[in-house]
């Protein structure tokens, strides 16, 4: 008799739980122009140069390398405006590309 129980609640926790809302793109702007690395882009948030406002790194797939857009704004209304490679030990950083 507890089983019987135990199973409808379940069922209907699990019946009423929203599912994830995903809205339409959000383009990102360098210096009021779209930002395009081609198709497959990698991006990630993080503050990079240390500077305690979040940057933005981005993967490009086409040919693997990796830009850094520095964030010139704040966390809550990031800026961007021009970007740079990231290198180290003087080489060009690329991951894998198609």
């Amino acid at each position: 008799m507890r089983i019987l129980l135990i199973i409808p609640i379940v069922f209907l926790t699990m019946a009423f739980a929203d599912a994830p809302r995903f809205n339409g793109p959000n383009y990102i702007n360098d210096g009021g122009v779209q930002i395009d690395v081609g198709y497959y882009a990698a991006p990630y948030i993080y503050d990079w140069d240390g500077d305690l406002r979040k940057d933005m790194i981005v993967g490009q797939f086409s040919y693997g390398y990796i830009r850094f857009y520095p964030n010139v704004g704040s966390d809550e209304n990031p800026e961007f405006n021009g970007y740079q490679f990231l290198y180290a030990s003087g080489s060009m950083i690329t991951v894998p590309s198609g």
